[in-house]
């Protein structure tokens, strides 16, 4: 009886030396999750970040504008926006941009992107952040407009 307990306990200590690194070795950090406000919304939409769980480097991030004309039921004239990498500058002829606001070089609370509106029709503005190039799902979003 006392041979099995043995041999019992010393297998349990021999899965726990195999998996135990292993796991800890696959181990990711945190997906970053951000919180976008909409701060002003005229003349021009100034969208704040207002929450960041992870603070990454902005070359971390890339985005997507999607502008959808609500007037147009074809949807023609709908605009998308990609932001290849997030840094200080602007894309698509101004239409979106994005400051740094703290210059820390990551994405922080008080970061800001401003989206100019389109002049005519109802527009609604969607902005998605993604986390790394191949990113799928979006790690911040927000809807503005119609």
């Amino acid at each position: 009886m006392k041979v099995s307990l043995g041999a019992g306990l010393l297998f349990v200590v021999l899965l726990g030396i195999v998996f135990i690194p292993t796991a800890l070795r696959f181990d990711r950090p945190p997906q970053p999750t951000i919180v976008l406000t909409e701060t002003a919304s005229s003349p021009l939409f100034l969208v704040e970040v207002t929450r960041v769980n992870v603070r990454e480097p902005l070359a971390s991030y890339r985005g997507e504008l999607n502008i959808t004309n609500m007037s147009e039921p074809d949807r023609v004239s709908d605009i998308n926006v990609d932001i290849p990498q997030l840094g200080e500058g602007e894309w698509a002829g101004g239409l979106v941009s994005f400051a740094d606001v703290d210059g820390d070089g990551t994405l922080s609370i008080g970061d800001r992107f401003t989206i100019r509106p389109q002049t005519t029709g109802s527009w609604r503005y969607e902005l998605f952040i993604f986390y790394a190039s191949n990113a799928e799902f979006a790690v911040g979003y927000i809807r503005l407009g119609a």
